[in-house]
């Protein structure tokens, strides 16, 4: 009977584990796509003519990130 409830708790934690992967990797994705509009706005306000510190502001990041955005580091 301890193996059988062994065998179930493994299927549980590997769906569990399985789930949570799959989770995740969508959150890491959204991520990725989100960061990528964002650096596309903040270099389109640059070439406008907007200061890399107040694109920092608007955007509410810090100017490294803006400099990333911009290909300078």
């Amino acid at each position: 009977m301890l193996l059988a409830h062994d065998h179930r708790m493994e299927r549980v934690m590997t769906t569990d584990l399985r789930r949570a992967g799959k989770t995740f990797s969508a959150a890491r994705d959204k991520q990725q796509q989100a960061a990528a509009r964002l650096h596309e706005a903040i270099r389109l306000a640059v070439m406008e003519g907007m200061s890399e510190s107040e694109a920092a502001r608007v955007a509410g990041v810090d100017r490294m990130t803006v400099r990333r955005a911009l290909g300078k580091l």
